[in-house]
């Protein structure tokens, strides 16, 4: 079976698992081992008040788990095209502080409302 006989898998929608993939690298520790041969790339960034003594993050990211069930991929389609891991962290905190919907989570970066702030 070729890759394009499998439904969704086109250049464009590799290109997207790619760019999730070294987007968000603490997504790794939930990957069999045998897929995880290069160290993990952190995200940096300071996180609002709420999260700062919760078992939510570690290293500076937020819990991969915790991200997983609180977004869609929908939402990490739109946070991994902010080139700045500092403002990713706002938007990922924002998007699940205020449960923003998708089209909510493109207006504050469209808008830019991590500089703003």
């Amino acid at each position: 079976m070729k890759m394009k006989d499998i439904k969704g898998m086109d250049v464009r929608a590799l290109r997207l698992y790619r760019s999730f993939y070294f987007t968000y690298p603490q997504f790794r520790v939930i990957l069999p081992k045998e897929l995880c041969q290069t160290s993990a790339i952190q995200i940096r960034g300071t996180l609002s008040a709420e999260f700062d003594n919760s078992e939510l993050v570690k290293d500076n990211n937020l819990n991969p788990d915790f991200l997983l069930s609180h977004l869609n991929f929908s939402h990490f389609i739109e946070l991994i095209r902010v080139a700045n891991p500092t403002e990713r962290l706002f938007y990922e905190v924002e998007t699940i502080k205020n449960n923003w919907s998708v089209r909510e989570l493109k207006r504050a970066i469209n808008t830019s409302l991590a500089l703003r702030i």
